[in-house]
């Protein structure tokens, strides 16, 4: 099970072209804080923020 956007390809960064469900939280977190990321990737804002807060929702933590 997964947030809706987890299937999201990321296509900029240390994980680009990997799918929103197997990025690392912390890159997630890093990104959302980031006041460049928004304005940059306004496409990819939202799918951060639901994946992030669907992995808070039901506990789910994946690390690197």
């Amino acid at each position: 099970m997964s947030g809706a956007f987890a299937e999201t390809i990321v296509y900029f960064g240390k994980y680009r072209d990997w799918r929103l469900g197997a990025v690392p939280n912390w890159y997630l977190n890093w990104c959302l804080l980031e006041d460049w990321f928004e304005e940059k990737y306004p496409d990819l804002f939202e799918p951060f923020q639901d994946e992030m807060n669907w992995r808070k929702e039901q506990g789910v933590y994946i690390d690197d």
